[in-house]
């Protein structure tokens, strides 16, 4: 099999190389992160009001001593869409809150735990002047040629926010990330 890759000439090679390199990368980048570890968000609940705090913790299993450049926590409120064949689109971040945890940590083997709070704003996000709770239609945008950042100019239908709280360790290589969704009325 080895003799018959050698026959091929070098484009095909070049092809072949790059096809198994494609092939390969998940495995090499899942294993990188299964070697440093793993995170998770621990919310004591997760529906909320608008104004309410989400406290939680962001715990990271350290499989050896790491040097986090950065730990960031940030909630998050996406745009979404339902068309009129109830297909579900994502679509644009309408709001974000950052807040850094703790900066040039070194992180232990083992388990570390780091509480976090950010606070839910008073009122939902707004799109250029638009609430996002209302609906398109309500708001006789059927025909609006200016519909919002990268969707089709005919998307009718329900929009929802969708709020999550996304914790991230930056550090050389790989990062840490976790998403937990929760649910703002």
């Amino acid at each position: 099999m080895f003799e018959s890759f050698l026959k091929l000439n070098l484009p095909t090679k070049i092809a072949v190389i790059f096809i198994l390199s494609l092939i390969a990368l998940p495995f090499v980048i899942y294993l990188m992160r299964w070697l440093k570890g793993n995170a998770q968000i621990l919310l004591d609940r997760i529906n909320f009001k608008l104004g309410e705090k989400v406290e939680g913790s962001f715990v990271i299993n350290s499989k050896k001593i790491l040097k986090a450049d950065r730990v960031t926590v940030s909630l998050l409120c996406f745009l979404h869409h339902t068309n009129r064949k109830k297909q579900s689109t994502r679509g644009l971040l309408i709001y974000q809150d950052k807040k850094i945890i703790s900066q040039n940590m070194r992180l232990r083997r083992g388990k570390t735990i780091l509480p976090f709070s950010i606070e839910i704003p008073n009122e939902h996000p707004e799109y250029k002047g638009i609430n996002i709770t209302d609906s398109l239609s309500d708001l006789g945008l059927e025909s609006n040629a200016e519909m919002i950042n990268g969707f089709a100019t005919k998307l009718i239908g329900r929009q929802r926010p969708e709020w999550q709280i996304f914790c991230e360790v930056e550090m050389e290589g790989i990062n840490f990330e976790v998403t937990e969704r929760i649910f703002v009325k």
